[in-house]
């Protein structure tokens, strides 16, 4: 093993440590947080079986990291799944929008996220009704048949077809959200571009999972992920963190 790779597992062990550090702290600070209230999807489907498995939220050392590091008292949840960060944000005393496709995670967002705006629509740069694919496995696995032309690929077990509304944000009236977490497999640019003027006027922090070129051609996406951080460029923002491999997070200049 070479000496660059012993410090980069290194500093590696180091950086999860800190992380282990902030969570226990997090939590100490914060008790009632450790003990969720999920209602979740029965057993078999993907996230809900990681919050089970874990005992906590899913993606937690991003959560606490946004609630460290912005302002999160209005949050936009685009992409919400069954509320996982919304409940997060909202037991810290956030207000704000959850937005969730799918019918049968809808139904969870409800109970999970309460006293947040909610809509059950998918997201784009056009509105109108979509037919979408997920999948009992993983509910978080959806997407446009015609991405596919009309061949599903095996993203999961269990198909099942939906007609979807699809809106822009910026004809939802969701006013003054301080962050923004996007997350709807490979989609994002069409998202963005729905939203352009919504990000202009009050210049959210954003925090989006961004997928590789490979995954987004697999995906039926005709656009690279450099299209998408040039877009947000184009509007004045600036990746300023990369938490991970999928999530980064972009401010806008003032």
């Amino acid at each position: 093993m070479t000496y660059l790779k012993k410090q980069l597992i290194y500093l590696k062990e180091k950086f999860d440590f800190f992380i282990k550090i902030k969570r226990a702290y997090f939590f100490y600070k914060n008790p009632g947080i450790k003990s969720m209230n999920l209602t979740l999807h029965p057993e078999g489907e993907f996230l809900s079986d990681e919050i089970r498995t874990s005992k906590t939220y899913y993606e937690i050392d991003l959560l606490i990291f946004m609630y460290n590091n912005y302002d999160c008292q209005r949050f936009c949840d685009i992409g919400a799944n069954i509320g996982n960060h919304s409940n997060f944000f909202e037991r810290l005393g956030s207000k704000g929008w959850a937005i969730e496709p799918f019918s049968n995670n809808f139904t969870l967002l409800k109970l999970n996220a309460p006293t947040f705006q909610l809509f059950n629509l998918a997201l784009s740069d056009k509105s109108g009704i979509e037919k979408f694919v997920t999948y009992e496995s993983c509910f978080g696995n959806g997407n446009l048949i015609s991405n596919f032309d009309n061949k599903i690929q095996n993203f999961g077990t269990g198909p099942i077809f939906e007609n979807v509304r699809v809106e822009k944000l910026d004809n939802l009236g969701i006013e003054n959200p301080t962050i923004i977490k996007i997350d709807v497999e490979g989609a994002e640019l069409k998202v963005l571009r729905g939203a352009e003027q919504t990000l202009l006027k009050y210049k959210p922090v954003i925090c989006i999972e961004l997928h590789s070129d490979k995954i987004l051609k697999k995906d039926g996406f005709n656009y690279s992920r450099k299209d998408i951080i040039d877009f947000l460029f184009s509007l004045g923002y600036k990746k300023t963190i990369s938490f991970d491999s999928r999530n980064h997070f972009f401010e806008k200049n003032n």
